[in-house]
Parts: structure tokens; sequence; C-alpha cells
């Protein structure tokens, strides 16, 4: 009879270490999110800037991408559609950061901008700086 009360901390043990490794599981690595393992190419939903009431874009800028290297490159491209053809494809190269403990998201190009992370899935980034506010999905 001693056997089965014996087992008891043992059984314990065991679904500790198993919930303990789900938790670890469940959290999500924000960088990974934005640039992949390599990199990951995002798409402009949206973008709004309320002090000129911008809501409504042109192709020729909706349709831009923003690629995010995990070595932490970053560039800027013109999608199919350009607003000017002499434009080259890549018309940004920069770098980025990301600090998750204050959701900001660091972009280093001619200038450096710091954006508010709204919201950062595996298929869908929304950044706010200033007036201005853009939403992206992976391309």
């Amino acid at each position: 009879m001693r056997l089965p009360y014996m087992r008891i901390p043992f059984l314990l043990f065991l679904v500790f270490i198993l919930i303990s490794c789900k938790e670890d599981e469940a959290i999500i690595n924000k960088k990974e999110l934005l640039a992949g393992t390599t990199s990951k190419e995002w798409k402009i939903q949206d973008y709004v800037d309320v002090s000129v009431n911008w809501s409504i874009q042109p192709m020729c800028i909706t349709d831009d991408v923003w690629i995010f290297f995990s070595n932490g490159d970053m560039q800027q491209s013109e999608g199919a559609s350009k607003c000017d053809p002499a434009n080259p494809q890549i018309y940004v190269n920069g770098f980025w950061q990301l600090n998750t403990d204050t959701n900001t998201l660091t972009l280093i190009r001619s200038s450096t901008t710091n954006w508010t992370v709204d919201q950062l899935t595996a298929n869908s980034l929304v950044i706010k700086s200033g007036t201005t506010k853009l939403s992206l999905i992976v391309k």
C-alpha cells in the first residue's frame, strides 16, 4: 500500500515540469515577430496623418513594403506602383531597434524616428509617431 503514496511526489514533480515548459513556449519573441528568423516583409495597409487629415493614400504609397532583417537592418521598398517612376525600388536603407520594455520601435534612417508599437502579431503591425499612425500587414 505504500507504493501508490510514493508515486504522488513524483507525479506532482512531472506535472510541474510539464506546466513550466508550456509557459516557456507561450513566451513570444517580439523581435522574431517583427523580422522573422532572417527577414520579414510588411506591406502598408493604412497610413493616417491626423495633422493633415490624410486617411486615404494613393496606391504608390500604400503598396510600399518595409523589410525588417533579423540582424537589425531594414529597407523601405516601392511596391508595384511608384509615385515617381524615376525613384529607385529600394529608397531607404537603415537600421531598426525594438525595445520590448517600452514598446518602442526605433528606425534609424536619414534621421531617427521612435514609433510606439500599438500592436505586433505574426501578421499585423500598428505603430504611431507624433500625428502619424501606420498599419502594416505581412506581405
